[in-house]
């Protein structure tokens, strides 16, 4: 089969290829943070959040949560 008819059958091939940014030099991990009920989860994640807010932008901020419905706490 020539390349008219694999482009024609397949025109997703022509796209470039999506390249995940794995570049870990803007990320901060913290360990060993307090372990909260799920109730107080948004409380801890304001508090963490004023203390990194100074130091530039977060684009984004995850604690999570481990455990049943109704009983989940942070992962600590």
């Amino acid at each position: 089969m020539d390349e008219v008819k694999k482009s024609r059958m397949l025109p997703e091939l022509n796209e470039p290829e999506v390249r995940l940014n794995d570049d870990m030099s803007n990320v901060i991990v913290v360990d060993g943070m307090p372990i909260v009920s799920e109730e107080k989860h948004g409380k801890l994640v304001d508090v963490m959040k004023k203390w990194f807010v100074p130091y530039g932008e977060l684009v984004d901020f995850y604690i999570p949560l481990e455990g049943d419905a109704g009983k989940r706490m942070t992962a600590g």
